[in-house]
């Protein structure tokens, strides 16, 4: 009677045993989602900053493309004037 004991508590062991790895198993595999998770919300943030960032340089680029062209047109605003009016003294 008693190996019949025995093996009941040695069969509960395994038992216990066998459901406790599947609960360590069960937490790291957990944890490695986890960190998968947070990785790719650090990559989105990362994307998200990156992609602020450029949308700012376009627009300040932008503005400064508007300046220069304006300054441009300026220019050959003057460019035209001065040659209208050397035309003007040579007549």
């Amino acid at each position: 009677m008693s190996q019949v004991w025995l093996h009941i508590i040695g069969i509960f062991a395994l038992v216990f045993f066998g459901v406790l790895v599947l609960i360590l198993i069960w937490q790291t595999n957990g944890a490695k989602q986890w960190r998968l998770l947070n990785a790719a919300q650090q990559h989105y943030d990362n994307s998200e900053a990156l992609r602020a960032m450029t949308h700012k340089m376009n627009e300040e680029a932008r503005l400064q493309l508007q300046e220069a062209n304006q300054t441009l047109m300026d220019l050959y605003a003057s460019i035209k004037n001065a040659e209208e009016e050397l035309l003007l003294l040579l007549e």
